[in-house]
């Protein structure tokens, strides 16, 4: 049981995660922080407009920080509350599920079988076919 509610959590941390755009919002964080050092290097830009500049981007880096710091927390939450309810019940061990999550072989496992299923879906979309 331990090993399905494993599968379940890492499942379910890669749904939220991806249906979150976490990705996303992490390349536009990258983005953003390159932009704020080509604002600083610029010699056409005073001093008045690179501090407008990096004003912007920092507070579009501090909400991009918010959005990353709670998608992250609900991405890992979501998926382990369903099991710490199921602990207060005494219908599985939520030690049990996180001994397993930390497992070598398991991680290996579903790094392999989450990589194999990124592919997949890439090339999906590539050939313009959406995956259900």
């Amino acid at each position: 049981m331990s090993w399905v509610l494993a599968l379940f959590v890492v499942a379910g941390f890669a749904l939220v995660f991806e249906r979150l755009k976490l990705p996303e919002h992490a390349r536009e964080a990258a983005s953003r922080a390159h932009q704020s050092m080509r604002t600083l290097r610029d010699p056409e830009l005073d001093d008045e407009r690179k501090e407008e500049a990096l004003r912007d981007h920092a507070i579009q880096l501090f909400r991009l920080l918010g959005i990353l710091l709670g998608g992250s927390i609900l991405a890992i939450g979501l998926p382990l509350f369903p099991v710490w309810l199921l602990d207060l019940t005494g219908a599985a061990s939520m030690d049990a599920v996180l001994a397993v999550l930390e497992r070598p072989d398991f991680l290996a496992g579903v790094s392999v079988a989450g990589c194999l299923a990124y592919l997949t879906v890439r090339r999906a979309r590539r050939r313009g076919v959406t995956p259900s």
